[in-house]
């Protein structure tokens, strides 16, 4: 089982193997080893954004990213009664609240007829647009803006599985297909197209 794990500087893969792996799960669970089952008491489930692991010692590896995984000298603390601990947990709770990765279209705010049938159609510039927005913030304006699309990340985004993206749990979630499962519920999350295909 490989489990995500972030601090305020990076983020990082833990890799768990054997029974290792079933902690996450949490509650009585059993293991066969040896051909006999062994019953292990696990405390409560890891949740996402507020499980705090204090690491010792972890094995590492660097490719594409950072690998953690557990070694005979490696300690895991759950939910460590640290002060560190509460900080990170209430870093956690902020970033939950990030910004969306995919907002929805707002709805009743542009009158779509008025700009493809109005006599008046107003192409702005970007001077123009900030000139406006600074002048009236709360105001809408409507009408063209003439731009050159440079790059497109079409198949870059394809190949990682992040042609469609949306969220739940304050968790993104990217797929190349219409529907992704959440990683924190397992709901079925309906996706739309990833705007960061085209180029930042």
């Amino acid at each position: 089982m490989n489990v995500q794990v972030h601090d305020d500087t990076a983020g990082a893969t833990l890799g768990l193997w054997g029974t290792s792996a079933l902690s996450p799960a949490g509650g009585d669970v059993e293991a066969e080893e040896g051909g006999t089952t062994n019953e292990m008491k696990s405390k409560a489930p890891w949740k996402a954004g507020e499980t705090v692991l204090l690491l010792e010692a972890p094995g590492w590896k660097i490719g594409r990213g950072t690998y953690l995984s557990l070694s005979t000298a490696t300690i895991i603390d759950v939910d460590p009664a640290i002060a560190d601990a509460d900080w990170l947990r209430r870093w956690a709770s902020k970033q939950k609240v990030r910004e969306a990765v995919n907002l929805p279209f707002p709805e009743g705010v542009f009158d779509l007829d008025a700009l493809t049938t109005s006599p008046l159609r107003c192409l702005y510039t970007f001077a123009d647009l900030d000139e406006f927005s600074r002048a009236a913030p709360q105001e809408t304006f409507q009408g063209y803006l003439s731009v050159l699309v440079l790059e497109m990340k079409l198949l870059e985004n394809r190949k990682r599985g992040m042609l469609m993206c949306g969220e739940c749990c304050s968790i993104h979630v990217y797929a190349n297909a219409l529907s992704g499962t959440c990683r924190g519920c397992d709901k079925k999350v309906e996706l739309k197209l990833n705007p960061k295909i085209v180029g930042r």
